[in-house]
């Protein structure tokens, strides 16, 4: 078994790449980040880094902006059409050549791929776009609108 201080050290450096890959989405478009897969990235640093396979993982997803406010066109799907099978779960025809996405179900459905089980997954379902009276939404409010933040945590058992 690792001594205290070893575990110290190789949780810092899991959290640590498991922190460039979160800026890396941040620095994205939410939809750039789940079609790259930075969820299954992600949570294969965790694994590596850490000996914690998806399935001991805890997720809690959102808010974020809702399939109710967001419409992407072609360009902004063909991406996922492409690397996804599932796809159509998570996106549902709006017009022609148009389409609205539910981020939450995306990911919660890589985060599924990846070994997550389903019962350990929340998800927060509130539109920010919706809601941007209480929460951020760059969709509603452009560049002015603030931003959100995430936690992570490890326990050692």
């Amino acid at each position: 078994m690792q001594s205290e201080c070893a575990l110290r050290r190789l949780l810092y450096r899991a959290c640590a790449t498991a922190e460039r890959l979160a800026a890396k989405a941040s620095r994205m478009r939410q939809t750039t980040a789940v079609h790259m897969r930075v969820v299954q990235q992600t949570l294969a640093v965790i694994d590596r880094r850490c000996a914690t396979p998806p399935a001991r993982l805890r997720a809690v997803l959102g808010p974020a902006i809702g399939a109710c406010c967001y419409r992407l066109n072609q360009r902004a799907v063909g991406p996922f059409q492409e690397r996804f099978s599932t796809w159509e779960q998570f996106f549902t025809p709006h017009r022609p050549e148009r389409w609205t996405m539910d981020l939450l179900t995306a990911n919660a459905l890589q985060l599924c791929a990846a070994g997550v089980p389903a019962t350990h997954i929340a998800m927060a379902s509130l539109c920010t776009a919706c809601h941007n009276q209480d929460l951020y939404s760059h969709r509603a409010e452009g560049q002015e609108a603030g931003r959100g933040m995430a936690v992570a945590a490890l326990r050692v058992l």
